[in-house]
């Protein structure tokens, strides 16, 4: 007796996948719902698509955002951070956010994703981007995502996220992540905001002109939060439980795509670029502004950054700008400050720094 035959197997296209995982992604639909809309036998098979689809975006779009060097960072830096701080030294602004989650019945788990700081079920995202808003594939970890119940200081030891930044340079985060010892072994600098004192009322002069120099540059990491959170419908419900191991995929790739929106300087605006007696419009401003991408690794500018590659007195160490002075000297008639402070990045004095 014969075997009855099988059913052909619908055959899907990679657009039409691609388009499931928007539909499921972005627009947050069900899988039942997704599979359905496109006549896919099981919602099982929606999820290998998802799953498929985050993987290559992620490995795509790490690849196309690199950590950017000290040189790319440094020919395009916003005047607005070397005012609040003095110097260009501001690698990484690094911040947590906390994704809405479904509840777990066990209680080992329910302890793990339970954060007491939102009072409910969350997952913890750790991300960081550069100073125009910029993100690559180390500023978002690929297990940076933890329960809500853990810490911001333990999730950045765990992730290794601070190795990233050069020696020499610094990292601005909020006052929950105490990360002064590893910053210490790392050669980095940290500007956080000082926490009140025990039976401090008020905070002096001083505290508060840093608190608030660091409040208006952390604009910038809290914009690219909301623009990730905003990109992906999947992170505006609640997470399903059984899709918590998808979120760290999705939340890698919503970061990436930030990249692709005009850079982020404080005091800068699409409006500042509209013309309206030369025919310029909104839409056409808009459209004539680089992206963070252009502008940190395809030599793009905007307003509002500076080239300070031949100023080493903001970023270099007490070595390179040795090493600085010596090339000026050597090469006074045959060279720029830009080209010397380029000749400088190139020796990579934070690598062996941190080696020693």
């Amino acid at each position: 007796m014969s075997s009855p035959a099988r059913p052909e197997q619908r055959t899907v296209s990679w657009r039409t996948e691609y388009f499931v995982f928007c539909c499921y992604c972005h627009v947050s639909l069900t899988q039942s719902q997704v599979a359905g809309l496109f006549g896919i036998k099981s919602p099982s098979i929606v999820s290998d698509i998802v799953y498929a689809w985050a993987n290559i975006l992620n490995d795509a779009l790490k690849t196309m955002f690199p950590t950017p060097t000290r040189s790319q960072l440094l020919r395009a830096y916003p005047l607005r951070f070397i005012r609040a701080f003095g110097d260009a030294r501001a690698f990484l602004l690094l911040d947590a956010t906390e994704l809405r989650a479904q509840d777990a019945d066990q209680n080992l788990a329910h302890g793990v994703l339970h954060s007491d700081y939102k009072g409910t079920t969350t997952l913890k995202s750790l991300a960081g981007c550069g100073p125009i808003g910029e993100t690559f594939d180390e500023s978002v970890p690929e297990h940076g995502v933890i329960g809500g119940g853990g810490g911001d200081t333990a999730a950045t030891e765990a992730t290794g996220i601070l190795e990233c930044v050069p020696f020499g340079m610094a990292v601005e985060v909020d006052k929950g992540f105490l990360i002064d010892n590893i910053c210490a072994l790392l050669g980095i600098g940290i500007h956080r905001p000082p926490k009140k004192m025990k039976g401090q009322t008020q905070q002096s002069a001083e505290d508060t002109a840093l608190t608030q120099k660091i409040g208006n540059t952390r604009i910038v990491i809290e914009q690219v939060n909301g623009g990730a959170k905003a990109t992906g419908g999947f992170f505006k419900g609640v997470i399903p439980i059984l899709q918590l191991g998808l979120a760290p995929l999705l939340i890698r790739i919503c970061f990436f795509m930030q990249n692709f929106s005009p850079a982020f300087i404080h005091g800068v605006t699409i409006k500042d670029n509209v013309d309206v007696e030369a025919g310029v419009s909104y839409a056409d401003a808009r459209e004539g502004r680089p992206s963070r991408a252009e502008i940190r690794w395809y030599g793009g500018t905007d307003d509002g950054l500076l080239d300070v590659r031949g100023k080493p007195e903001l970023w270099a160490t007490k070595q390179e700008h040795q090493r600085f002075n010596d090339l000026r000297k050597a090469n006074a008639d045959a060279t720029t400050d830009i080209e010397i402070g380029e000749m400088v990045l190139k020796e990579d004095w934070p690598t062996r720094l941190r080696q020693k």
